[in-house]
């Protein structure tokens, strides 16, 4: 999980992990004022997917945006950001999902295809889909790697690492 002590550490954490969930920014108070700071600057905003509930939503910096509105196309944006011109382009909702779900699993560790769905909120179908796409690519693996979880996936390097601890431990 990122380590980010200023806001252009949160920018840049945001940059390879796709998306923060409300949640994920309230486990992390600290995190506060930096997302004000990189909302001032344009640089994040929130995505609400939502029918405009409250509670749901996440942050996203704004060279991701792209990716988002291809899987959310009638997300509300707030507040509204411009895409950096070298980050626009278009994205099928599949390569956006793909890419999304990469990003999250950088950072999440073993992770189950609905706990990826609910916090990307997309279907499980969806996510499964892309899960398959990248465990084509060998960058994620599946199993079972904690206790009563069933089937779960992690990012491969990850999961190296994470063994090599367990090992060390």
């Amino acid at each position: 999980w990122p380590q980010a002590e200023s806001a252009d550490e949160l920018h840049d954490a945001l940059g390879w992990l796709g998306l923060l969930t409300a949640q994920e920014v309230q486990r992390q108070p600290a995190w506060a004022p930096l997302l004000d700071e990189l909302m001032r600057d344009k640089r994040v905003t929130r995505v609400d997917p939502a029918d405009g509930a409250d509670n749901a939503g996440f942050i996203v910096a704004a060279q991701r945006l792209p990716e988002f509105t291809a899987v959310h196309p009638g997300a509300r944006v707030l507040p509204p950001i411009a895409v950096p011109v070298e980050f626009a382009k278009t994205w099928s909702r599949e390569d956006a999902l793909v890419e999304i779900v990469r990003g999250r699993l950088e950072g999440l560790g073993p992770t189950t295809a609905a706990e990826l769905a609910a916090s990307i909120a997309a279907p499980v179908a969806s996510i499964d889909a892309a899960l398959l796409a990248l465990e084509g690519e060998g960058f994620v693996m599946r199993g079972s790697f904690t206790p009563q979880a069933g089937a779960e996936w992690c990012e491969r390097r990850l999961l190296a690492r994470i063994t090599r601890y367990t090992v060390n431990r």
